[in-house]
């Protein structure tokens, strides 16, 4: 039989009611693009850690590796923390920068860590808490990224996201979640 193959990642889903906040906030600034491909916000997310293409066997490896690294990690809130942009090939990406919460960054090391063990990768890249809301974006000249309100995440759960089109269109499609505790129910 055929390896089935996807390209995964791991990463916090954004709720359906902050991702309408965002994607509004975002219609306000490209009034600064020239041009632009927006994310749909029912992808918004912050990425973990990027898997890439993996088959069936090493997914449930990944399966076991988040769930172990969320033991202990109780709910957050995080924030916003402005927009910004950098540089690929295609034009500029504009993204949320994302506030790195102590627990945002305990689960980022602990999902590295249990990886590593397991064999699967290898290095722990600088962490840089993000959502990407425009994709081939051209600034216009001048344009500066204005200041705004930030917006609370609640940081609930961490997924194993599915990378894949479908007729033609980008979608993320969870494979595997993992709840965070509640603080209430340790104590």
């Amino acid at each position: 039989m055929k390896d089935l193959h996807m390209r995964l990642f791991i990463g916090i889903m954004v709720d359906e009611t902050t991702g309408q906040k965002l994607n509004s906030l975002t219609r306000e600034i490209a009034e600064g693009f020239r041009k632009w491909r927006p994310t749909d916000p029912s992808n918004y997310h912050i990425t973990i850690k990027f898997i890439g293409e993996t088959d069936m066997d090493t997914l449930e490896v990944i399966k076991g590796c988040v769930k172990t690294a969320a033991r202990g990690i109780e709910k957050f809130n995080t924030r916003t923390i402005g927009a910004g942009s950098f540089a690929r090939n295609n034009g500029q990406t504009v993204f949320y920068k994302v506030k790195k919460e102590d627990r945002l960054e305990k689960l980022y090391k602990m999902v590295c860590c249990e990886l590593r063990r397991s064999g699967i990768s290898s290095s722990e890249q600088k962490f840089f808490p993000h959502i990407t809301v425009a994709r081939e974006v051209a600034l216009k000249d001048g344009f500066s990224f204005p200041v705004q309100k930030d917006i609370i995440l609640d940081v609930d759960s961490i997924s194993v996201m599915e990378s894949t089109r479908l007729n033609g269109k980008l979608i993320y499609i969870p494979e595997f979640t993992v709840r965070l505790e509640d603080a209430e129910n340790d104590k």
